[in-house]
């Protein structure tokens, strides 16, 4: 009878084991799907300064085309677009708004530079 409550006591641990291995197995699937899901949100977060600079990047193109060119008031609207798209993505966060509208100012300023140098 002791042999038998042996094996019994040895498949029971091992089943134990397995059940312990399993829990660590989905434990380990569900700490890499978070990790790989945190990466992705961090490498999509825009920041206001960057969003600005893409609107400025967008105004900067936009101005190097000839006055005459048709496409040239259809990319300045695009840029005003994406300005208000982020303004409104900002209007509930104060710091951010601050962020974003310094960064475009500073942008304006450049712009402003420029225009005056080639004159």
């Amino acid at each position: 009878m002791k042999k038998y409550q042996n094996v019994k006591t040895v498949q029971t641990m091992l089943i134990m084991t397995e059940i312990r291995e399993l829990r660590n197995f989905k434990m380990m699937k569900f700490v890499v799907v978070f990790f790989i899901f945190s990466f992705l949100q961090a490498c999509s977060f825009d920041s206001p300064k960057s969003n600005a600079e893409k609107v400025c990047d967008c105004f900067v193109k936009a101005n190097k085309m000839k006055i005459d060119e048709p496409k040239r008031i259809d990319e300045q609207n695009n840029c005003d677009q994406l300005q208000h798209k982020f303004l409104k993505r900002y209007k509930d966060d104060e710091e951010a708004s601050k962020n974003f509208n310094s960064s475009i100012e500073e942008c304006a300023n450049k712009l402003i530079e420029e225009s005056l140098r080639e004159k």
